[in-house]
């Protein structure tokens, strides 16, 4: 059986080798979660000051419950988005479906 260039064979299976631009984009993936993760924790610990908790104990839940929610959404969405679009416009249509 002929591979083509560019590929490797995991249990009996051809897949593609990983490039420099996969991993560069692999990358700055990581980066923008993190960078975004910061910043949705910064505004909601400055918003959740603005609802004036009796205890401190409310006032930690709620900044643990709101940035518990951002932050899956962030890291999901933002994954599945760069994901979804570097696979269409980089690697054809047949790897995005």
């Amino acid at each position: 059986m002929a591979e083509e260039a560019g590929t490797t064979t995991k249990n009996g299976k051809v897949v593609p080798n990983e490039t420099t631009g996969t991993k560069i984009v692999g990358g700055l993936i990581g980066v923008l979660v993190q960078v975004m993760n910061f910043i949705l924790t910064s505004i909601l610990k400055w918003t959740s000051g603005w609802e004036a908790y009796s205890t401190r104990t409310l006032y930690n839940s709620s900044i643990a419950l709101k940035s518990t929610i951002a932050l899956f959404f962030n890291t999901a969405l933002i994954n599945f988005t760069i994901n979804i679009v570097y696979l269409y416009h980089f690697k054809g249509a047949e790897y995005a479906s």
